[in-house]
């Protein structure tokens, strides 16, 4: 996209110039005519001035934005072209370069096919009004027909170059648009996504949050009824210890079921939240998935290099490892603009090591948010280590604990 923006201002700028540039000329050629041609002194000022007025209105050409001001400057210069044509007499040249001046300037302005037969128009009057003239008590006779012809011929080429050359300009435009628009949509529609996938993580995260609050109060239900039962017998053993020793075999098998039967309920019930956290599997395989996927919300190229890393470190290890690289490829997209993710594994003969390296434009100075000192946390619980490096030209995020 920023390849295509700069070529089309380079493009317009050098259109701009050319009727800036060839006024100049205009003017050499002023003075040429002037030895040439043998024509009177006092023409010198009169034919001077038409010339700096034309490019007048050629310099503020580039200071005005309105359509309706550029058309009046059109008109100005192009007045100004037939009356310096009639003291030239049959002198088409510096008609020429002014005629070429203006048309140039005006594919700026119009579209194609418009400004063509715009162009087409205002040819045919600069041909109309070559008549024999008296200028100054000086007659002036028009250009030949055959030059007026040739002359005609080269302007008609000159026509059809400019249209082609806006109309490829104004294409490049409009695919500049269709891209800066696509590429906002796909921008908007990856911050949607990551958005949508906060959300989704919050939401698990309620709902882990509430599945445990759950849990805790079946415990607290399971076990505090089952100690006030076991309490309550224990206090009626005592009380017929002495009186009725023959039901406390009784009422102590009723204590050993009680207990059994917490014990039982409890296990089900913590086993049952142990499973939901161990249903998802966080392996190489699942670092893989991660990796296709957030390659295609974000658009962001993601080299692994996994070298001689084993399958699986286990799932504890396993989870550390998915969460340290989705939280480092996430701060790589969303802080440092990252277009380029690598991530290599490489296992030593003590400890494993996983280099993230991106190619973001990195930070002046570094502060740790939450996900990094998550990541430090986690690494810290199995003897790891995280290393954060910030340069000009990326983050580099090491990640090493002990493997053998």
């Amino acid at each position: 996209m920023n390849i295509l923006l700069v070529k089309h201002k380079t493009i317009d700028q050098l259109t701009k110039s050319i009727g800036i540039l060839l006024h100049p000329i205009a003017f050499l050629l002023l003075i040429i005519d002037f030895e040439r041609f043998h024509l009177p002194e006092r023409w010198r000022i009169q034919v001077s001035l038409l010339v700096l007025f034309s490019f007048l209105l050629t310099g503020l050409l580039l200071r005005v934005r309105k359509f309706y001001q550029a058309q009046i400057i059109f008109a100005l210069r192009f007045l100004a072209l037939l009356v310096l044509g009639f003291p030239l007499g049959e002198n088409l040249l510096i008609e020429g370069v002014l005629l070429a001046a203006l048309l140039s300037d005006m594919c700026l302005w119009f579209r194609p096919v418009v400004g063509a037969l715009i162009s087409i128009l205002l040819l045919a009057i600069s041909i109309v009004f070559q008549q024999n003239v008296l200028v100054w008590n000086i007659y002036q006779t028009h250009a030949p027909w055959r030059i007026l012809l040739g002359f005609a011929l080269l302007f008609v080429i000159l026509i059809l170059g400019l249209y082609l050359f806006n109309w490829y300009r104004l294409k490049s435009r409009t695919n500049r648009v269709l891209i800066d628009s696509y590429e906002d949509t796909v921008g908007s529609l990856m911050e949607a996504n990551l958005k949508l996938q906060d959300n989704i993580m919050n939401e698990i995260g309620t709902t882990l949050t509430v599945e445990r609050k759950r849990i805790a109060r079946e415990l607290h239900d399971i076990i505090g009824h089952s100690m006030v039962n076991i309490m309550m017998l224990s206090e009626s053993m005592q009380d017929k210890l002495y009186e009725h020793p023959e039901q406390i075999i009784e009422m102590m098998v009723m204590v050993k079921s009680e207990a059994q039967r917490t014990l039982h309920d409890s296990e089900k019930t913590l086993r049952n939240l142990k499973d939901q956290d161990s249903d998802r599997k966080y392996d190489i395989a699942a670092v893989k998935r991660l990796v296709n996927v957030f390659q295609k919300a974000t658009r962001v190229r993601v080299e692994l290099e996994l070298r001689n890393a084993p399958n699986s470190f286990g799932n504890n290890i396993n989870r550390i490892v998915y969460r340290s690289i989705q939280e480092c490829m996430t701060n790589s997209f969303r802080h440092g603009k990252a277009s380029l993710i690598k991530i290599m594994f490489w296992r030593g003969p003590e400890e494993m090591e996983i280099v993230i390296r991106d190619n973001g434009t990195g930070a002046k100075e570094l502060e740790e948010g939450i996900g990094l000192w998550g990541i430090r946390e986690r690494l810290a619980a199995i003897d790891g280590k995280l290393e954060v490096q910030n340069s000009r030209s990326g983050f580099i995020v090491v990640v090493r604990f002990p493997w053998n």
